[in-house]
């Protein structure tokens, strides 16, 4: 942290109205990419320091206002600097962690990731807890560099910065390592320009929006403990969805609903059969309703605002609420129903005129006070975002990682943000799967129609009797567990005999 003297290099600026009053500017947030083969330190080191150079806002730093709300500290251009930490392990990477496991069919996975490759230390749930020694900086990038893998995790609170904004960041520290410029870079709020066209809303102007008071949260306190108490504890898993199920998927809804909606993508699809298997298998309150919150990125949706050509690290997500379904009503819904619901839904919330509408009530509500929410006090949620459209799964180091280490090929994406039930479509593999990890409640995952996806049902199915077979076949597992963690490079014995191992302890007791 820079002497307090130094921040008088340091320009104060508020947070964004579409942050200050949001119901996640108190979370924090982390993502983490890990790529096949080894990056040199002083490589990434050099990247980092270009970048920040480029893009000021990376050497932020955070303090509470006069108020109680956040305030920013960004830099002057030649005291930027993006607080960076490594680690080096002397491991492979299947040697200090779990990934995920590809699999033939759609399977829901727990992946005990050794968090601890993403942090020089674990940052709190809260926004608040993190300011509380203030100011601090915005943004954390740690690196830990294995011996045949390199993982990038990047943490902040989610009031700076969304999903979008960390791909692209991402994205531009592959590409100068790569030797490629940096892009133009957007400062400023481009939202400002909206209310300058626009009228003033009303409160109830905005489908699925409301605002809480204090009441209001006791209110979801409580229907959250009702869910706790029949469901048990939140815990998340990993959700694979192989390429030929989605193509599956994706034929049999068009099918059913091509002459409703020319295209569906395949995060319409997956986002269809997660709503259905989460909320359409409760039996026990079949009349409860839920609400899908789908969102969209607004940088996508207002090419005038956010060229292509140029980068905005902010908040720019939009959360577009559908309207409530009881259980039994998506219980009896087809997936090309929901799936066309979802895409509907993205299509008419992509209006300029709507996402217009949208940024125009969050400023109007943001001088009411309040807390803006997309969702009435006490009704359940699917809150599901997709990056598939981030291309995350495209991103290649080969030409920066150290020779024959790897592929540079990206092998896993983890998301955090505890505090709120969420969910993400993470990555689309180079199989054509696509990865995606939802929080929900612990013992719903091992039952009903989606306790059949459930990995270690499906393993744990195996007899006895077919344990001498099995031992082949974990051989065969292992080996490509590992050439996909290392992007297809050949095991030792040593190698092959502790991922064997490892597989098998996986297969039989899913730690």
């Amino acid at each position: 942290m820079p002497d307090s003297c130094d921040f008088e290099h340091f320009r104060a600026e508020p947070i964004s109205f579409m942050d200050a009053h949001s119901g996640g500017a108190h979370l924090m947030l982390t993502v983490a990419v890990t790529f096949s083969g080894v990056i040199e330190e002083g490589r990434i080191r050099d990247a980092v320091q270009t970048l920040a150079k480029a893009w000021p806002m990376l050497g932020c730093y955070v303090r509470t206002g006069q108020e109680g709300t956040f305030e920013l500290l960004v830099p002057d251009t030649e005291h930027a600097s993006l607080t960076t930490t490594f680690v080096h392990i002397t491991k492979p990477l299947l040697a200090t962690t779990f990934l995920p496991q590809k699999t033939q069919t759609i399977t829901t996975q727990v992946v005990d990731r050794n968090t601890s490759l993403f942090y020089a230390i674990p940052p709190p749930s809260s926004a608040y807890a993190y300011i509380q020694e203030n100011p601090r900086p915005g943004f954390q990038l740690h690196v830990s560099m294995l011996s045949d893998a390199t993982v990038m995790s990047l943490s902040f609170p989610h009031v700076l910065m969304d999903a979008s904004g960390v791909c692209s960041f991402m994205r531009a520290l592959v590409g100068v390592m790569h030797g490629e410029e940096v892009g133009k870079y957007i400062e400023g709020n481009p939202f400002s320009s909206i209310l300058d066209t626009t009228t003033k809303t009303s409160k109830e102007d905005l489908e699925g929006w409301t605002t809480y008071g204090p009441d209001d949260f006791i209110v979801s306190a409580q229907a959250e403990q009702v869910d706790l108490e029949k469901d048990g504890p939140i815990s998340q898993r990993t959700i694979y969805f192989p390429r030929d199920e989605i193509d599956r998927l994706k034929a049999e809804a068009m099918k059913e609903v091509g002459e409703t909606v020319p295209y569906l993508s395949s995060g319409d699809v997956i986002v269809a059969w997660l709503y259905k298997h989460f909320y359409g298998d409760e039996i026990y309150d079949p009349a409860r309703t839920s609400r899908l919150l789908y969102i969209l990125d607004a940088r996508l949706r207002l090419p005038s605002l956010f060229p292509l050509t140029s980068t905005y690290l902010g908040n720019a997500y939009l959360v577009s609420p559908a309207r409530p379904l009881a259980n039994a009503r998506v219980r009896d819904m087809s997936i090309g129903q929901l799936a066309s619901m979802v895409r509907l839904l993205v299509e008419e919330n992509s209006k300029e005129e709507n996402v217009n509408q949208a940024v125009r009530w969050k400023w109007d509500r943001s001088l009411e006070g309040g807390v803006q929410v997309p969702a009435k006090a006490g009704e359940r949620v699917l809150f599901a975002s997709n990056w598939l459209t981030f291309g995350l799964g495209d991103l290649n180091v080969k030409r920066a990682i150290r020779p024959l280490s790897g592929t540079g090929q990206l092998v896993d994406v983890y998301w955090g943000m505890p505090g709120i039930p969420s969910g993400v479509i993470t990555f689309r593999d180079d199989s054509g799967g696509v990865m995606a990890q939802f929080d929900w409640a612990e013992k719903n995952w091992t039952n009903g129609t989606m306790g059949k996806y459930a990995i270690e049902r499906l393993q744990l199915g195996d007899s006895k009797n077919e344990a001498e077979d099995s031992k082949t076949e974990i051989k065969e597992v292992a080996g490509k567990d590992y050439m996909y963690a290392t992007g297809g490079k050949e095991p030792s014995v040593e190698e092959w005999q502790l991922y064997a191992f490892v597989s098998w302890v996986r297969k039989w007791l899913r730690l």
